[in-house]
Order: structure tokens, then C-alpha cells, then sequence
């Protein structure tokens, strides 16, 4: 009776990820005609009887970081003894990890349960249905179980831009930034302003809201729609939580004290920033009633959490670094951290890319070595494409062991081969391998043992090579369709 039973629950997990993959999907290629807008979202929400409003939370949007962020509010709040959920996306291996309540991804059981709940909400208004998006679904999927499972606080992270994002929807009782740099720009615009335009959005009337640093150029603008909504504002680094320069930037100081001798789990410069960002939030919801919220539990949120694939090292010889860098800033941010990490080791990147990505500008930031000075928190790398076009800034170029461009089996990859021509005009020997394992084979016999391999260029990349090197096992659940099921 036990085998049946479970064979009935995965039959009904593979009919709720069928269900699923009958909506238009932006994410994965196939929403190019998809019109963005919050309504069909709030229409079934409201067939649900509003789960949003039974739990307060937190919503992060941002280019960069935003994950990470969350994560660590959430380990944070886990700690201090409140009862959490965290959605996310994109996911590593199973679409269940962007739903998770206390740390552990929704069981396939609660997933189809779910999912069922929101079918029967949508038969009942086929208003709710008849241009909903995948994306949406999940999304209403993600709030309704946590509203089932009666969490204390939600922290949602924003999908693409924030203004039409399905997750702002949501009453945030705080909502925070991120880094802001160009990426979707044929969605959100080609400008720091445009962009930040729609992250702003997110702010809510009156609520409280945080920032990372950023250029003036987006800076103005969430000061702008901040002071026009009444939400006061903090800046992580400035009047929010800051590293302490006087105590060699290991000491974290917040609105309720200092944290010493900080050890983060998230590697890599770039984290201090969203570290600091993820106290600001905290210290905002303290203050906004969440009172149990401590250093401690602070401390926990930023030592403990589990975000796997963001400069994701793993120990050997020669070592392993994964990281799901996808676009110009995050490829600099992922340079300096390797130099800052590893020095003058001989690096192979493993590298798979989107084709809507800004390929040649990925490629030059990999490869553009940053002179010492320049290795610091934030730092950003001044004409990377330079280097590619062999003009000002060609010197800088380290020239990697190795170059091997692959692509995962994410229908928006482009060709290994378009890739590897970029790295080989650079000066780099370089070649193409048409799936991610196979490319981690050529990668460990060309690396010697005092070598780095690197893999990046998307998160899909990530989770392949995670699989290959037997980190991870496979869902099952086919990369080239997340929503499906075999």
C-alpha cells in the first residue's frame, strides 16, 4: 500500500508539473508575445481569497545579489525562531527549491496538493486563467503554501525588473534593492535609470525600504519614489549596516550593535555588499515588529546559510569554483574575486552562456585581469570590451590556461562555438564542447593540479557541472523544460 501510495503522489507531482507547463513561459524562450502586468496575478490571488495579506513580507528585487540576499534574511529569521517562507528563482535542480518553508524545498506531495488548489481557483474564475503565465502560477502556488503552512514572515525575491513582477502583488512589509547594473535591458530598459525605474516599484507607500550602494544614476531614482511615497529610506554601507574599515572590514555594525569577527558562507567581495544589505533588511524588520530578530540570529543568517553555485568553491586539486555569473557586472564581480582568492593560479573556465546575454562583454571581464589596487569591495571593471578589440586595456588580459565553452541544455543557450571564438581572439587557447560534462572532462585533463576550473555563465551551467562532479543528483526533471516532468 506504501508503494502505491507514493507512485499515486509522484503521478500527481509529474500532472501538477504538466498543468504548469501549459502556460506561457518568458523564462525559458517562450514568452516572447507574454504583456507583463500585475493584474492577472491579483485576479487569482483574489480567487484564492487573498493569501498575501495572511503573512507579512519582505520582497527584494535587484540585477544582482538579490538571491543571496534573501537567503540570508531567511536563515536569519529561521534563527531568531520565526517560522519562514523563501521564494526564488531560477532553481539548481528541482523547481521545488523556489518554494520553501523553514529552509526545506516543498515536498512533491504539498507541491501537486497545491498546485491543485490553485487549478481549482482558476476553473472556478476563468478570468485567472485565460492569459495566466507560468511564472504567475508558481508565484500564487509559492504564497498560497505559505499562507497554508501559516508562516510567520514570507521573503519573496522579485523575478525580472519589479513594477509588473508577479511577486509585487504582495503588501511587503519591507522592500529592499540590490545592486542595479544593465541586464534584460529589451525588457526594462537600456538606461541605469530606466531600470532602476522598475526595481523601484517595489517600494510601498509609507513601508520602510533599503538600498545597496549604487550608481548616482539609479541612486536618484530610489531616493526619488522613496521620498514621493513616504518610505523611508536606509543605504546599506552609508546609514544602513556597514563593515567596520577600522577593524580590517570584519567587523559588521548595525542598528543594534556590532558583529565581530564575521565568517560569511557566501565567498567573494562582491557578498560583503549584500551581506550588508541582508542586516539593513533585518534591522528594518526588527523595527518593524519582528522583535526577536538579534545579532546573533543575524550573525547565523550570514554564516550559516546554504546558496549553492555562487562562487561555490569546492576544494581539490585542482579546485572547483561554480558560480552562476550571467551578465557583464557579475563576470567582473567573479574576476575579482578570483584574483583575490587564488592570485596568479592558472585558471580554466568552463563557460555556457544565454544568447540574449551580452556575450562578448561576459567574456572580457572573465578574462580581464584587475591590477591589485583595483581588487576591492564593489570594484568594477572599466572597458572590458577593450580587451576583446585588443585597445586600451588588452594588457590586461591574464591569458587563462584554458578556455572551454560548452552550453548546458537551457533552450536559451547559445553555441559553444560563438563563445570560444571571443576567448580565442583575446589571445586565450581556447575550444568548445557541446555539454557540460563533457567539457569538465576536458577541463580536469587539461588543468594541472595547482590549477582553478572555473564554471559560469548561468546558473543552468551550474547545476549541470554540479550533477557531473556528483555534488548533486539530477531531479529528473529535464533542463531543457523545468516545468515538465519525463
Amino acid at each position: 500500500m506504501a508503494k502505491s501510495t507514493h507512485s499515486a503522489s509522484r503521478n500527481d507531482y509529474k500532472n501538477a508539473l504538466r498543468f504548469l507547463a501549459e502556460f506561457a513561459d518568458f523564462e525559458h524562450g517562450g514568452g516572447a508575445s507574454i504583456r507583463l502586468g500585475l493584474e492577472r496575478t491579483d485576479q487569482l490571488l483574489g480567487a484564492l481569497g487573498h493569501p498575501e495579506v495572511r503573512f507579512p513580507s519582505a520582497l527584494i528585487a535587484g540585477t544582482k545579489g538579490k538571491g543571496s540576499t534573501a537567503a540570508m534574511v531567511e536563515r536569519a529569521l529561521r534563527a531568531a525562531g520565526y517560522r519562514t517562507g523563501l521564494y526564488t528563482q531560477p532553481h539548481l535542480h528541482t523547481i521545488r527549491e523556489r518554494v520553501r518553508v523553514d529552509g526545506e524545498p516543498v515536498s512533491e506531495e504539498d507541491f501537486a496538493r497545491t498546485m491543485e488548489v490553485v487549478r481549482a481557483a482558476m476553473t472556478r474564475d476563468r478570468g485567472a486563467s485565460c492569459t495566466t503565465t507560468a511564472y504567475e502560477v508558481m508565484t500564487a502556488l509559492a504564497i498560497e503554501h505559505f499562507a497554508e503552512r501559516h508562516v510567520d514572515v514570507g521573503v519573496l525575491e522579485v523575478g525580472l525588473g519589479g513594477r509588473l513582477d508577479a511577486t509585487n502583488v504582495v503588501p511587503a512589509r519591507v522592500s529592499a534593492i540590490t545592486s542595479i547594473s544593465l541586464d534584460h535591458t529589451q525588457v526594462l530598459g537600456n538606461t541605469l535609470e530606466a531600470i532602476a525605474k522598475e526595481k523601484a516599484d517595489i517600494i510601498k507607500p509609507g513601508q520602510p525600504c533599503v538600498s545597496a550602494p549604487q550608481p548616482a544614476e539609479a541612486m536618484g531614482v530610489i531616493r526619488h519614489v522613496a521620498a514621493e511615497r513616504g518610505a523611508p529610506l536606509r543605504i546599506a554601507c552609508e546609514d544602513g549596516a556597514r563593515w567596520d574599515k577600522d577593524a580590517g572590514e570584519r567587523t559588521l555594525v548595525t542598528g543594534r550593535g556590532r558583529i565581530e569577527a564575521v565568517r560569511p558562507a557566501l565567498q567573494g567581495g562582491f557578498q560583503r555588499i549584500n551581506i550588508a544589505v541582508a542586516a539593513t533588511l533585518l534591522d528594518t524588520l526588527a523595527d518593524a515588529g519582528l522583535e526577536r530578530v538579534t545579532l546573533d540570529a543575524v550573525r547565523t543568517g550570514i554564516e550559516d546559510v546554504d546558496w549553492p553555485g555562487r562562487f561555490d568553491v569546492h576544494a581539490g586539486r585542482p579546485a572547483v569554483v561554480l558560480d552562476g555569473a550571467h551578465n557583464v557586472e557579475s563576470a567582473q564581480r567573479l574576476r575579482e574575486a578570483l584574483d583575490e582568492a587564488f592570485g596568479k593560479r592558472g585558471i580554466v573556465f568552463v563557460v555556457g552562456i544565454y544568447a540574449d546575454k551580452d556575450i562578448p562583454g561576459i567574456v572580457a571581464a572573465l578574462l580581464a585581469e584587475q591590477p591589485a589596487s583595483d581588487v576591492r569591495l564593489g570594484a568594477v571593471v572599466p572597458e572590458t570590451r577593450s580587451v576583446l578589440a585588443g585597445g586600451a586595456g588588452a594588457h590586461r588580459v591574464r591569458g587563462a590556461s584554458m578556455f572551454i565553452a560548452t552550453r548546458s541544455a537551457h533552450p536559451r543557450a547559445v553555441d559553444p562555438e560563438r563563445i570560444a571564438s571571443l576567448a580565442r581572439a583575446a589571445g586565450v587557447d581556447a575550444t568548445s564542447s557541446p555539454t557540460v560534462a563533457a567539457a569538465l572532462g576536458v577541463a580536469r585533463g587539461r588543468a594541472s593540479r595547482a590549477d582553478v576550473i572555473v564554471v559560469t555563465g548561468s546558473l543552468s551551467v551550474v547545476a549541470e557541472a554540479r550533477e557531473a562532479l556528483g555534488i548533486a543528483q539530477s531531479s529528473g526533471e529535464p533542463a531543457f523544460n523545468p516545468w515538465a516532468a519525463r
